[in-house]
C-alpha cells in the first residue's frame, strides 16, 4: 500500500487517502471486535493500539527482530505520506531560451516545496 501511495501523491489524492486510512481502520476494529467480543474498548485499544504525537489510536505490532530483542511497528497511515503538487510547464518555455531563465529558476525553487 505504501507503494500504491507513493505512486498517486502528486495528484489530488488527499480525499482518497482518508477513505482509505478510514476503510483500514473499520477493518481492524471489526476485527478486534471479532477476535475479542467479551472485552471493552479500553481493554482493545490499550492491548492493539498506542497514542503517538499525531493520533490516539494508533495500531501497531509487537514482533521479535533477528537478534531477539522485542521491537514495534506501527500501521502506517495513508495521509501521513507526503503530497507532491506537480506544476506544469508552460508550452512554449523551453531551457534553452535565455528569457525563460527566470521562470525555471521560479519553477525549481516552487518544486522544493512539499505539502504535508
Amino acid at each position: 500500500m505504501v507503494g500504491w501511495a507513493t505512486y498517486h501523491r502528486y495528484i489530488q489524492s488527499a480525499e482518497v487517502f482518508d477513505k482509505i486510512d478510514y476503510l483500514v481502520f473499520k477493518a481492524l476494529t471489526r476485527w478486534m471486535r471479532r477476535r475479542h467480543p467479551n472485552k471493552n474498548v479500553k481493554w482493545l485499544k490499550r492491548k492493539y493500539c498506542r497514542p503517538t504525537s499525531k493520533r490516539d489510536w494508533n495500531f501497531y505490532v509487537k514482533y521479535r527482530d533477528a537478534k531477539g530483542a522485542t521491537a514495534t511497528l506501527d500501521l502506517l497511515r495513508m495521509v501521513d505520506i507526503v503530497r507532491v503538487r506537480y506544476i506544469k510547464i508552460k508550452g512554449k518555455a523551453t531551457p534553452y531560451d535565455p528569457t525563460y531563465n527566470q521562470y525555471f529558476a521560479m519553477r525549481s525553487k516552487a518544486s522544493n516545496i512539499r505539502l504535508t
